[in-house]
C-alpha cells in the first residue's frame, strides 16, 4: 500500500501545483511547501543541534511552541513546520523560525532535510504522512510523535489498513499519547514505544490569578464554525434585550477569513452593532459585537472575558474545540454537544462547565449566569484550579522519555 500511495504522489505532483497556482495560494505557502529555495531561511547557531517541530494547524502549533521552550532551555536550537495560515501567522508574529511544511513527496522531503539538517524531528498530535516518515527514517533521524492522538474515526479507517498504519509507526522512535483511550488505540496496531504521560495542551504557560476588569460582561464566542455564529447571534440578541449595553459579545471565527464576508452580514440581520478588531483596538460603549479579524490573539480576550462559548461543538463532523485555554484564563466554559475531539477534557471539567444544544438553551444559560455573578465567581474559579493543577509535570515527564530514548 505505501509504494501505491509514493507512486500515486509522483503523479499527483503537477496537478497539485497546478491546482494551489489557480487557488492563487499566498506567495510563502507556494515556494515553502514546494521547497522553491536553496538555503536555509534561518540563522541557527552552528554549535547547537536543530530540532524540526512539525504541528498541522493552530491547536497543535500553540501546545508545540509551549513544549519548544524545554528544548530551547536544554541548548538546542528549533524550527517550526505547519500547514495552516492562521498557525503559520502566529509563528510569525511570535518572531519564530517558522516555514510551511513540504508536501508530502520523496524528493521534497529529501531537499527539505538537506537545507535544514535536523539532528530531530517531533511531529504533534495526529501527523501521519507516509512519505515524510520514510525519508526521515531513511535519513536514520530520529522521529517522535507528541502528544499522539487518534480519534474513534480514524482509528475505525485505520483498522481497514492495519499492516500499513503499524508499518509507519514503527519508524518512530517514541510515541507519547495524550489520553488513555488514545494510547489503547495505536496499542492495537503496534507496542513499539507507546506511552502515555498526559496531554500537553494542559501544561499550558502559567497564568496569574486574572482580575476580569471591564466595566461591561465580556462574553466571547470562540472558535466559531459556519451554522453556529447564527445560533450564538439569535441568543445574543435576546440578552441585549434584557441587559442593554451591560454585556458585549466578542465573536472570534475559527476561520477568520469568514469574518468580512459570512459573520458581518449575520451581525448586521440581527440588527446589532458591530465593531471589527483590525480596525479598532478598543471596544466602544455602544457596540454589541466585537468581531476579531485578526490572527493569534484569543487568549488575550479570554483573559478579559468571563464567559466563553467554544465552537466546532453545535455543529457536526469538526468535534469541538480546546476548553483548557478558557478555562485557566477563568472563564465559564460553555460548549455544544458535539465534542468527540475533546471528550478528556469535557470530563476534566464536567462539574464546572455547561453544554447546550441550541440558541434556547445558550439564551437561559447565558442569562443565569449574567444574572447571577456569584454563580460566574464559582464556575470561573473551579475551572481555574482545576485547570492549573491538572498534569502539570506532563512536559517534564515527556522531556525526561525524550532524553532517555535520543541519548540511550
Amino acid at each position: 500500500m505505501c509504494i501505491i500511495y509514493r507512486f500515486l504522489t509522483y503523479i499527483i505532483y503537477p496537478f497539485l501545483y497546478l491546482y494551489y497556482k489557480y487557488k492563487n495560494a499566498p506567495a510563502d505557502f507556494m515556494r515553502e511547501s514546494f521547497v522553491a529555495y536553496s538555503e536555509n531561511p534561518f540563522t541557527l547557531s552552528p554549535d547547537k543541534k536543530v530540532i524540526w517541530i512539525h504541528g498541522v494547524s493552530m491547536g497543535e502549533t500553540l501546545t508545540a511552541i509551549n513544549f519548544s521552550r524545554f528544548l530551547v532551555e536544554k541548548g538546542f536550537e528549533v524550527f517550526f513546520t505547519t500547514k495552516t495560515q492562521s498557525a503559520y501567522q502566529t509563528l510569525k508574529s511570535k518572531k519564530l523560525n517558522a516555514v510551511y511544511i513540504p508536501f508530502d513527496l520523496p524528493f521534497l522531503i529529501r531537499r527539505f532535510l538537506s537545507i535544514f539538517s535536523p539532528a530531530m524531528v517531533m511531529f504533534f498530535e495526529s501527523e501521519i504522512w507516509p512519505n515524510t516518515i520514510f525519508e526521515i527514517k531513511k535519513a536514520n533521524i530520529p522521529l517522535y510523535l507528541i502528544n499522539a492522538r487518534i480519534s474513534q474515526k480514524s482509528f475505525d479507517r485505520w483498522k481497514l489498513l492495519r499492516r500499513t498504519f503499524r508499518k509507519l509507526l514503527n519508524r518512530f522512535d517514541l510515541i507519547i499519547t495524550q489520553s488513555p483511550s488514545d494510547s489503547t488505540r495505536f496499542k492495537y496496531f503496534s507496542q513499539n514505544n507507546i506511552i502515555y504521560v498526559g496531554n500537553l495542551k494542559f501544561a499550558s504557560e502559567k497564568i496569574e490569578s486574572i482580575e476580569k476588569y471591564s466595566p461591561r460582561l465580556m462574553i466571547i464566542a470562540a472558535s466559531t464554525h459556519s451554522g453556529e455564529e447564527e445560533i450564538v447571534l439569535e441568543a445574543y440578541k435576546k440578552l441585549t434585550e434584557l441587559f442593554n449595553k451591560n454585556i458585549v459579545l466578542v465573536l472570534v471565527p475559527r476561520h477568520i477569513e469568514r469574518t468580512k464576508t459570512e459573520v458581518v452580514p449575520l451581525i448586521k440581520k440581527f440588527g446589532l452593532k458591530y465593531q471589527l478588531h483590525s480596525e479598532s483596538k478598543k471596544i466602544n460603549d455602544s457596540t454589541d459585537v466585537y468581531a476579531v479579524d485578526t490572527f493569534g490573539e484569543l487568549n488575550k480576550f479570554y483573559e478579559k472575558s468571563e464567559i466563553a462559548f467554544v465552537g466546532g461543538s453545535l455543529v457536526k463532523n469538526i468535534g469541538g474545540h480546546n476548553i483548557f485555554e478558557p478555562a485557566i484564563r477563568k472563564n465559564v466554559v460553555i460548549y455544544g454537544p458535539f465534542m468527540a475531539n475533546q471528550l478528556d477534557m469535557k470530563i476534566l471539567f464536567k462539574d464546572c462547565s455547561k453544554e447546550v444544544s441550541n440558541a434556547e438553551e445558550l439564551y437561559n444559560t447565558l442569562k443565569q449566569f449574567i444574572c447571577d455573578r456569584d454563580l460566574i465567581k464559582q464556575f470561573s474559579e473551579n475551572a481555574y484550579k482545576i485547570a492549573e493543577s491538572s498534569n502539570k509535570h506532563v512536559i517534564e515527564e515527556a522531556m525526561q522519555l525524550i532524553n532517555k530514548n535520543y541519548f540511550k
